[in-house]
């Protein structure tokens, strides 16, 4: 039996600490984690995979936040007690206790911009949706079109220049994989109506979403600079399926990619051989496509130009639940989804930069989504055009 004197956390059990923090008896870690939500607002979106009724103990109350924050609730916590930023620094005067001016007003933001665990599982969660078999979707490409899965290997050795009809079907052998198998993985426990899934599935939204995504494979103007993380893992693709060809299982592509020249090696294609010179007839828009390419791939960097995979992801996300590219789409159910991941931008952007760049940075994220929206309107404009 447990004495009065020790008394036990409401939310999962543990010993609870001498006083009601927010208004609830509760352990120190369940404190933090409701002070963390409400601090971050990221309470708002908190959602159970299961069916709302999670069993919160000590060893598993990490594993459903929706569920733990409701505990947290019902045993008396208020959201209206957690003190913001400037109603802490008020109260208690800790902003006559720092130094004056901009180096204060630093130190503030440092303090409470501190990335949450709860985050980092979210982040880790997002990025673990894009990992798979990377020799699966060439082998669809050759599925898809034997000629110009062949002419697209051709041009990565540089055996002969790629047709631009083949630069068609090279994306959207990438859309079908990510159709297939990535986007199923980010849908999992979103609990969409089929209706939305359907929409998101063969909509507008997959197509948009990962046009970004592999826009981030094209960085650069010509063969010799310097290449992204990215198009190296597209140039480990075609050499790991070249060198394990005897794996594939039709013969005609065994014989083909055996007459490879395996010792030099995969190139990554120039922006300039996948958009030749009038591929689009008409130098205005061309223009602009480079332009916005260019956008799009210096977007996803740090604050010292260095490739963020997570940016990248994230934004994946958020383009992909973007009820603005779809009118059928549920938008009061699908919205909240999106703002999910808004806030996790933003959040991973203070955490990794100083406040001025990261608010720089989300802004231009922002710009992302029209920006790709527009891309991906020029390509379908001109998807016809031939060499």
């Amino acid at each position: 039996r447990v004495l009065d004197s020790t008394p036990i956390c409401k939310v999962c059990g543990d010993k609870a600490g001498k006083h009601a923090y927010y208004g609830g008896i509760v352990c120190g870690s369940c404190r933090a984690f409701f002070r963390r939500s409400v601090q971050s607002k990221y309470y708002l979106i908190f959602q159970c995979k299961i069916s709302e009724t999670c069993e919160i103990k000590s060893e598993t109350k990490k594993k459903c936040q929706f569920c733990r924050f409701e505990r947290c609730l019902a045993a008396g916590m208020n959201t209206s007690w957690v003190l913001s930023d400037e109603e802490r620094n008020r109260r208690f005067n800790k902003l006559n206790k720092l130094n004056s001016g901009q180096k204060s007003n630093r130190s503030v933001s440092e303090l409470y911009m501190k990335f949450t665990r709860e985050e980092q599982h979210v982040l880790e969660s997002v990025c673990s949706r894009f990992y798979f078999n990377r020799i699966t979707w060439l082998t669809k490409l050759f599925h898809l079109n034997r000629e110009a899965g062949l002419n697209i290997l051709e041009a990565t050795f540089t055996i002969a220049p790629l047709k631009m009809t083949n630069r068609i079907i090279l994306a959207q052998a990438f859309q079908l994989y990510f159709v297939t198998n990535i986007v199923p993985k980010i849908l999992e426990n979103s609990n969409l109506p089929s209706k939305d899934i359907a929409q998101i599935l063969n909509g507008e939204n997959s197509e948009i979403s990962h046009l970004f995504k592999i826009t981030q494979f094209k960085t650069k103007e010509r063969r010799e600079e310097t290449v992204m993380q990215l198009d190296l893992s597209f140039k480990k693709d075609v050499s790991d399926m070249v060198n394990n060809f005897r794996e594939v299982e039709n013969p005609n592509m065994v014989e083909m990619i055996s007459k490879l020249p395996v010792k030099i090696g995969p190139t990554i294609l120039s922006y300039e051989e996948l958009y030749p010179e009038n591929w689009a007839n008409n130098k205005e828009i061309e223009d602009r496509h480079r332009e916005l390419v260019k956008k799009l791939q210096r977007w996803p960097t740090d604050e010292k130009n260095q490739f963020d995979y997570s940016l990248v992801f994230l934004m994946t996300f958020i383009l992909l639940f973007n009820s603005d590219y779809n009118p059928l789409l549920t938008r009061s159910i699908v919205e909240p989804i999106q703002l999910k991941y808004v806030i996790l931008l933003q959040r991973y952007l203070r955490y990794k930069m100083n406040p001025e760049m990261a608010n720089k940075k989300f802004l231009e994220g922002m710009l992302v989504l029209s920006y790709t929206k527009e891309l991906w309107e020029i390509n379908n404009l001109h998807a016809n055009v031939q060499n």
